[in-house]
C-alpha cells in the first residue's frame, strides 16, 4: 500500500508544473546545473571529462560487441566497478603521454590505453606495436566516491 502512495505523490509532483502552465501561471525556469554566469571550465578538467566520456562509450561498445571475449568484458567491468572513471581517465592520460607518437589520440587509442590501464592486453597486430611496453595496472582508489 505504501508504494501506491509514493507513486501517487510522484505523479502529483511531476504534474504540478504542467497544471500551472495550463492555467496560465508562470512556471519559474530553473538554471542549468553548473551554468553560473561567468563560470569558466578549466581546459584540463574539460579534457578529462571528454576523455572519460570516450572511455565509457568505448567500454559500452565493447560490452555490446560479440567479438570481444567474456574475460575482456569481465576485466573492463571489474575495472569500472572498482575504480572511479576519473581515475581511469587520469591513468589513461598518463599512459598516452608516455607512448610515442606525439599526436592527438583518437578514440581507438584512448580505448586501447584505458583497457591497458585496466589490465587488458592486446595481441601485437604488426611491427608498429613491437616496441610497446605493457602498461602499469591502475592503482585502486581510496574508496571515496
Amino acid at each position: 500500500m505504501r508504494k501506491s502512495h509514493v507513486l501517487a505523490a510522484l505523479l502529483a509532483v511531476s504534474a504540478a508544473p504542467a497544471a500551472l502552465a495550463a492555467q496560465g501561471a508562470a512556471v519559474p525556469a530553473k538554471p542549468a546545473a553548473g551554468a553560473r554566469a561567468g563560470a569558466k571550465i578549466d581546459p584540463k578538467k574539460a579534457a578529462d571529462v571528454q576523455r572519460a566520456a570516450i572511455i565509457l562509450r568505448a567500454f559500452n561498445l565493447a560490452f555490446e560487441s560479440k567479438t570481444v571475449t567474456q574475460p575482456v568484458k569481465g576485466a573492463l567491468m571489474l575495472c569500472l566497478y572498482n575504480s572511479k572513471l576519473s581515475d581511469i581517465s587520469a591513468a589513461t592520460e598518463r599512459a598516452l603521454a608516455a607512448s610515442p607518437g606525439g599526436q592527438k589520440p583518437d578514440a581507438t587509442a584512448i580505448y586501447r590505453a584505458a583497457a591497458g590501464v585496466c589490465g587488458v592486453t592486446f595481441k601485437k597486430a604488426d611491427g608498429a606495436a613491437a616496441g610497446a611496453k605493457p602498461l602499469p595496472p591502475l592503482k585502486p582508489s581510496d574508496g571515496k566516491r
